[in-house]
């Protein structure tokens, strides 16, 4: 059987989608290498284990370098 027009598409769309969901939802700092793990949390701001990135307040900051949370990229 020979796959139609959008199955190499679909293929892309579902590989994307396992990179994400492989990442555990973790963010790396550019600027200094820390890396949020919302498995932990940030005790520190009293966060707690669970929070996701996205929904950390935009004026957090990079516990270690305090970098703004656009100095991050997903994992």
């Amino acid at each position: 059987m020979v796959a139609g027009p959008g199955a190499k598409g679909e293929q892309k769309r579902e590989r994307i989608t396992e990179m994400t969901t492989a990442s555990d939802g973790k963010w790396v700092c550019t600027c200094c290498g820390y890396v949020y793990d919302p498995a932990t949390g940030d005790a520190a701001l009293g966060l707690p284990a669970g929070v996701p990135f996205e929904q950390l307040p935009e004026n957090w900051k990079c516990p270690i370098c305090y970098a703004a949370k656009d100095a991050f990229d997903p994992l």
